[in-house]
């Protein structure tokens, strides 16, 4: 009978041990799922920060076309 105990021990010792790391596995996957929002998030708000730089660039340019054609104009009236 002492043997049967000792494997039934065992036995629920194995079994709390797989749903201990069950439940570990279940958090590190919602942690890696959680992680995956957080960097598409940031890829989108980088592609978002990219296009915007590269309209503002664009705006910069064309102010500065702008620009140098006031300042001909000024110069043929001056």
């Amino acid at each position: 009978m002492d043997v049967l105990k000792q494997l039934e021990a065992k036995l629920r010792a194995l079994v709390e041990q797989r749903n201990r790391l069950q439940q570990e596995l279940e958090a590190a996957t919602r942690g890696r799922d959680a992680e995956r929002g957080d960097l598409e998030d940031l890829r989108r708000r980088l592609e978002a920060s990219e296009a915007e730089r590269k309209a503002l660039a664009a705006e910069r340019e064309q102010t500065r076309k702008d620009v140098e054609q006031i300042l001909k104009l000024l110069k043929g009236v001056g």
